[in-house]
């Protein structure tokens, strides 16, 4: 729901060869335009990443969707951010 956010801890990033976040998203037609913001360390911390949301028709049905993320290294709490 707009206004929480998610967190996973401890992510290693390792040396920063990642350029690409992908996220399993399940939305009704009302949420679509919304994005998700994936951010470092903090619900407020740095940006990383916007990933757009499609709607799926269904909260059960869920569609991969992807976005490409500043370079990043070690490790770090992720922070799925769900902004009003």
């Amino acid at each position: 729901e707009a206004g929480n956010y998610m967190t996973y801890q401890k992510v290693d990033f390792g040396d920063g060869n990642y350029n690409t976040a992908m996220l399993m998203v399940s939305a009704p037609a009302e949420e679509t335009g919304r994005q998700i913001e994936i951010r470092l360390d903090a619900s407020d911390g740095a940006l990383i990443a916007t990933v757009p949301v499609e709607a799926t028709g269904d909260t059960m049905v869920f569609k991969e969707q992807y976005a490409s993320i500043s370079e990043v290294t070690g490790v770090h709490d992720v922070y799925l951010v769900f902004p009003q």
